[in-house]
């Protein structure tokens, strides 16, 4: 079971360059690529679920999951930003917590320390993939699209929620570290 709930999370990391390059090429809001998009954002639910449920939770996940899940998002955000779909804040409001994330996780490895996803991070993903599947919907209509950026928004926000979170979580672990020293 640990290496079927592995395999997911490694398909959303490949599934991810056929999104990244469906969308430079011309397959925006065509029915295959969104019905794909919505498929491996479910992976990013099922890989965490079935892990935690047969008690195959590892080291490995809890680093390789957020990761996919960021390489998926990128796969979708980059040929957006491309084509001036979403604008350059957006895009780059996400990146920086995403980077400064990844540094406290580094920096809390180098300690033994691994920072697993919060429930504020975890909710994050879900408006960030619900936003990104609402832009890919292929509908055609103004409407849909405005809601998939009001919810890319609402993710945004939800992202440096989740940033002062884990930068706390990281002073409280300092502040621990140095009474003990």
């Amino acid at each position: 079971m640990k290496s079927f709930v592995m395999g997911l999370t490694w398909l959303r990391i490949i599934g991810s360059i056929f999104i990244l390059w469906g969308l430079l090429n011309g397959h925006y809001q065509k029915t295959g690529l969104f019905v794909f998009f919505i498929v491996l954002s479910l992976t990013d639910f099922f890989d965490g679920y079935l892990a935690r449920k047969f008690n195959v939770v590892s080291a490995q996940g809890k680093l390789l999951d957020p990761v996919a899940d960021k390489v998926l998002v990128l796969s979708v955000f980059l040929p957006l930003l491309y084509f001036r779909v979403l604008p350059v804040w957006l895009i780059f409001g996400f990146l920086f917590r995403d980077f400064f994330i990844s540094s406290l996780r580094s920096l809390a490895s180098s300690f033994g320390v691994i920072l697993q996803a919060q429930s504020i991070g975890k909710f994050k993903t879900v408006f960030q993939m619900c936003g990104l599947t609402f832009l890919l919907l292929p509908t055609g209509q103004a409407y849909i699209a405005d809601m998939g950026f009001y919810l890319l928004i609402l993710a945004l926000a939800l992202s440096i929620l989740s940033t002062v979170q884990y930068s706390y979580h990281m002073l409280q672990f300092f502040k621990s570290e140095q009474k003990l020293s």
